[in-house]
């Protein structure tokens, strides 16, 4: 009998064989180490050029494999657990929009990937607050964060961490899935400095989203910034 005809390289079986690795992957309660995820993936491309029945497992361990050695390395990229609670001092460029709220203001920050860096932050995303900003630096030195602008500052970090309450936001997921290496606040606000103006496509976008909101009536102008620029600073849950 030809198994090779009843089992394809391609095909539905096999898609669906490695999603079902990918998902048995995925609800591990704990990661093994990478060694293992690298070996499974070995073997399961070794079975997918087999030629009878057990081709079919080659891409269910491929995709465990796979999935497995994408989840290590993601977390590879966050911040170290002996390296959190500690300050460190960091230059690099604010990305997207800073979003102001009451007492705060949320922002994300990309590293300068420099030797003067701590070298596990070299590169890195960051998702930051700072408290109180315009108190802290005083009226003589009244600033706007703004997307693309350049800065030094000293900072407070931790690994990414969310609650998990069930049907809550999951933070910690969206971090991963976001690639933010550490989650913190500025310290000591007064020894912040832009190193240089605001530039690039964040900082393009920052400038028509304020002037959009000049233009058009705020009743509207939230769902123009939102659909043209993606800018949903502005939208609530309703929206």
């Amino acid at each position: 009998m030809d198994t090779t005809a009843r089992t394809p390289p391609f095909g539905i079986a096999t898609a669906v064989a490695l999603l079902l690795g990918i998902t048995a992957c995925l609800c591990l309660p704990a990661l093994p180490p990478w060694p293992l995820f690298a070996a499974l993936l070995a073997v399961g491309a070794w079975l997918w050029t087999r030629r009878d029945w057990k081709r079919i497992v080659g891409p269910f361990l491929l995709g465990f494999g796979l999935c497995g050695l994408h989840v290590a390395h993601a977390l590879s990229q966050q911040l170290p657990a002996e390296l959190e609670r500690q300050d460190f001092i960091v230059t690099g460029r604010v990305v997207d929009l800073p979003a102001d709220e009451t007492r705060r203001t949320r922002f994300r920050l990309r590293v300068d990937d420099d030797v003067a860096v701590p070298e596990p932050l070299r590169g890195r995303l960051l998702q930051l607050s700072w408290y109180d900003p315009y108190q802290a630096v005083g009226p003589s030195r009244r600033f706007e964060l703004r997307a693309g602008s350049r800065w030094r500052f000293e900072l407070r970090l931790r690994a990414p961490r969310g609650l998990r309450n069930p049907g809550v936001f999951d933070s910690e997921k969206t971090a991963l899935a976001r690639g933010i290496a550490a989650t913190g606040y500025v310290r000591n606000p007064e020894s912040a400095r832009q190193l240089s103006s605001a530039a690039g496509v964040d900082a393009w976008r920052g400038k028509m989203s304020a002037r959009i909101a000049a233009a058009v009536p705020s009743s509207s102008s939230r769902y123009v910034q939102a659909l043209a620029l993606g800018d949903t600073r502005a939208l609530e849950d309703v929206d």
